[in-house]
C-alpha cells in the first residue's frame, strides 16, 4: 500500500481516530513529566494533548510517513516538533527516553513485510533509552517472536497501564524496558 492509499484508508472515516483515543491514553501514561518522547507513526498527532494532560511535559517529537496528517499535526499543535519521514529510512537527530507507537502497525500492508516490521521494531528500540511502548490491533501474532527474543536479550515485558498484555479487544499493548 503506498502513502496516499494508506492514507485514503485512515480518513475514510474520523471515527478511527475515536477508537485510536483508548489506545493513546494508556501509552500517555508511561513517560515521566519530564521524559522525551518520539512518537512513531504519530498521525494526526493525538498522543501529543495527552501526554500534556497526564503530566509528561518533555521534548516530543512526531515522525510519520504521510505529509497531510504532519500538516494537520502542525497547524493544531504548532509547538510540538513534526516530521515526515518512513521509520525504515530515518533515524531521529536524538535518542528519546520513550519511544511509542500506537498506529504504525495498525495498518494494511504489513502482514506481508515481516522483515520490514522487524527491521522497524529494532530501530524503534534502539532509539530508546527507558522503553518502547507499542499498541496494535493487529499482526500482534507476528510480533511476538520479537518480543520473545528481547525477553532472552534480558529486556522486561510488561502490560500498558490498564491493559493485559493482550487485551478484550485483542491489541498488543505492551512496553518493553531497556
Amino acid at each position: 500500500m503506498n502513502p496516499d492509499q494508506l492514507h485514503a484508508y485512515y480518513d475514510k472515516s474520523r471515527d478511527w481516530r475515536h477508537l485510536q483515543a483508548d489506545r493513546l491514553a494508556r501509552l500517555a501514561l508511561l513517560p515521566t513529566p519530564e521524559a522525551s518522547v518520539l512518537d512513531v507513526g504519530c498521525g494526526y498527532g493525538d498522543l501529543y494533548p495527552l501526554l500534556r494532560k497526564a503530566g509528561n511535559f518533555g521534548e516530543y517529537l512526531g515522525v510519520d510517513l504521510h505529509a497531510p496528517h504532519i500538516e494537520s499535526a502542525q497547524r493544531e499543535f504548532p509547538q510540538a516538533r513534526w516530521v515526515v519521514n518512513d521509520v525504515l529510512a530515518w533515524t531521529p537527530p536524538i535518542r528519546f527516553d520513550w519511544v511509542l507507537t500506537a498506529t504504525l502497525f495498525s495498518g494494511e500492508g504489513w502482514g506481508d513485510r515481516l522483515g520490514d516490521m522487524i527491521t522497524a521494531l529494532d530501530r524503534m528500540l534502539s532509539w530508546a533509552t527507558v522503553g518502547l511502548g507499542i499498541v496494535s490491533n493487529v499482526h500482534h501474532t507476528l510480533i511476538a517472536p520479537w518480543l520473545v527474543e528481547r525477553l532472552d536479550q534480558g529486556h522486561s515485558l510488561h502490560a500498558l497501564p490498564g491493559a493485559s498484555h493482550v487485551d478484550q479487544r485483542r491489541d498488543l499493548c505492551v512496553w518493553i524496558e531497556k
